[in-house]
């Protein structure tokens, strides 16, 4: 397993959105992005593109962990 990912939580938490939000707006479930913030999952690169595009980071973070 990852370690968990408080950046993305707490990026999400600064933006004020929910894991709904944010899981609709890049068009996954809640549950998957649920799963990249507690570092169960690592998101495919198209939708780390997408993530990080909605949130304003460099989509490579995830892959440099």
């Amino acid at each position: 397993m990852l370690a968990e990912r408080t950046w993305l939580k707490e990026k999400r938490q600064r933006l004020s959105l929910t894991q709904d939000a944010i899981a609709e707006r890049i068009g996954i479930t809640r549950a998957s992005y649920a799963h990249f913030e507690t570092g169960r999952r690592t998101p495919a690169p198209r939708v780390a593109k997408r993530l990080a595009e909605t949130m304003g980071f460099d989509w490579d973070i995830f892959f440099a962990e």
